[in-house]
């Protein structure tokens, strides 16, 4: 059954993590939009289970992994799986909205090398991604939770980088920007107490992705409000 069902947690699977990084909104979704999705989940989603996925199985090539968590209204995550071909992507996203727009974009430029999951992205990396199978997590412009009393939401803290940390292969990646200052330094105080993380400083693109940037909707957000942008890229190495 797709999990694309619009009842995304039910109480009898209640996470681990009790504390989710996001809230989901009511937002309305039209029966044509809803269709749309069910009709092309089978070429582009990935139902959510509690087993290991086979990478070899999901895709055509035998290739490095992307995955990328929230990736927004999809245009911009979807010109870069067309722009990589080389890659197999996998995006985690927890709402219906912006998986009708990836899928949309998707089928509208027939890309191949692309997976969807439509659920919390913390159960995603526990139950579903193999250690050590991921080339580069990237993470942009998560919800910062700006109130004191909602830090506690944020997405990066200790609990997830020890997570990723199992994820990730021996000298792969971890790509985060944002443009919230606090968040920001909270990012880097964080990873600066982890010695599995080595900062780098590449230029935007760096390898393997090829050199050609779409802007996602909240970095355009953040120019037109002229904030400054925070973009932190980490190198694993095992101790």
């Amino acid at each position: 059954m797709c999990s694309i069902n619009y009842r995304i947690y039910k109480k009898k699977n209640k996470s681990l993590y009790t504390i989710k990084s996001y809230v989901i909104r009511k937002r309305y979704m039209n029966k044509k939009k809803k269709q749309f999705i069910l009709l092309n989940w089978k070429n582009y989603g990935i139902d959510f289970c509690y087993t290991q996925l086979n990478f070899s199985l999901l895709f055509f090539l035998n290739q490095k992994i992307i995955v990328e968590i929230g990736f927004g209204d999809g245009y911009s995550f979807i010109q870069k799986v067309l722009n990589n071909p080389h890659i197999n992507f996998i995006g985690i996203e927890v709402y219906p909205l912006s998986i009708y727009s990836a899928i949309k974009y998707a089928c509208l430029y027939k890309v191949n090398n692309l997976k969807i999951i439509f659920h919390d992205a913390v159960e995603v990396l526990m139950y579903m991604i193999p250690d050590f199978s991921v080339f580069i997590l990237q993470i942009f412009f998560p919800d910062p939770w700006f109130k004191l009393k909602h830090h506690k939401r944020r997405l990066i803290n200790n609990n997830f980088i020890h997570l990723i940390e199992k994820k990730i292969v021996y000298k792969g990646y971890l790509h985060i920007r944002t443009d919230c200052h606090l968040y920001s330094n909270n990012i880097f105080t964080l990873m600066s107490q982890n010695s599995i993380f080595k900062r780098i400083f590449f230029k935007k693109f760096f390898f393997p992705l090829h050199n050609i940037y779409v802007q996602t909707k909240f970095e355009k957000k953040a120019i037109l409000l002229n904030h400054d942008i925070f973009d932190y890229k980490y190198q694993l190495y095992f101790k």
